[in-house]
Formats: structure tokens, C-alpha cells, sequence
């Protein structure tokens, strides 16, 4: 949106919107070598340790702690669809009142 404004005073924008409903597939620490994956860590456990209250994800003290058994993943050959479990991930849609409300004050221009 041309109103959408990112403050340095903020991390996020202030109501960016609604949350598409679809994922979208993000590879990530397969792209990272062993030590950049834990300097991520020892970074974020950092922060966490100075007060931030995010990346739960990030506790590990070990890069090898991110390391999931192979029984556990699914396959991606690179070529075909990737599948994913939903009923794995965390819910990431807001409550459907909090979407129509989001709507409504998006698209009367109350939020811009």
C-alpha cells in the first residue's frame, strides 16, 4: 500500500494489514553454513538475554540442536511441490472477527 510507512521507531509498520492465508515456503537454515547458524544463535540468545522477547525459536545453545531427525522431514527434491503438514505449524491467520475488523478499517481508509 503507498500509506504502508516503516518507522525506525518500530520494527513493524504500524497496521500492515491482513495476513495472507496462503504460507509461503521459506527455506532458510538449509542455505547456512554450521557457523552461520550459530552465530544466529548466539546473537539472538543475546538479545533474548538483554530483554527481547521474541525468537523462542533461537534457545539452543548448539547449532546442532537445530539438527531434526530425518524421520521427521519431509522430502523436497527442488522440483516438485514441497508438502507441509499444517497441523505442525503454528496458526498464523488472526481470528476471523479480528480479519473482518482489520478489513473494514483497511478499506475505509481508517488505517492507512
Amino acid at each position: 500500500r503507498k500509506q504502508l510507512v516503516w518507522s525506525t521507531d518500530w520494527a513493524w509498520p504500524r497496521h500492515p494489514g491482513l495476513v495472507h492465508t496462503e504460507r509461503i515456503v521459506f527455506k532458510h537454515y538449509p542455505y547456512r553454513s554450521p557457523l552461520q547458524i550459530q552465530m544466529r544463535l548466539d546473537i539472538r540468545r543475546d538479545n533474548r538475554a538483554k530483554g527481547f522477547q521474541g525468537w523462542d525459536h533461537a534457545k539452543e545453545l548448539d547449532w546442532k540442536a537445530k539438527i531434526v531427525n530425518r524421520e521427521e522431514c519431509h522430502y523436497d527434491d527442488g522440483y516438485s511441490s514441497l508438502k507441509i503438514d499444517e497441523a505442525k505449524l503454528p496458526q498464523h491467520l488472526e481470528k476471523p472477527w479480528i480479519r473482518l475488523i482489520k478489513r473494514i478499517l483497511h478499506e475505509t481508509k481508517i488505517w492507512s
